[in-house]
């Protein structure tokens, strides 16, 4: 009887350590995917962040390159008038 209360002392002993390793185990893996799931959201912000100033950049290029279009047109047309005035 003595030996087993031993025994069944020892197990519980053992199962306590393991029932507080696994608790560790736990606590680190939710940490490890809290921060993976913070750093990837991060990422993603920071990719659309790049998308969104990108997508300005050509908003502005494309904008420039109306204006020199626009320009071209007035010069073209303010060429054509003073061709037509001197010709008369």
């Amino acid at each position: 009887m003595i030996g087993s209360c031993r025994w069944i002392r020892l197990k519980l002993k053992l199962f306590g350590d393991c029932g507080v390793a696994v608790r560790l185990a736990v606590q680190l893996a939710v940490r490890l995917a809290v921060q993976l799931a913070v750093q990837t959201a991060q990422q993603q912000q920071q990719q659309q962040q790049q998308q969104q100033q990108q997508q300005q950049q050509q908003q502005q290029q494309q904008q420039q390159q109306q204006q020199q279009q626009q320009q071209q047109q007035q010069q073209l047309s303010t060429n054509d008038n003073v061709d037509d005035e001197q010709s008369n």
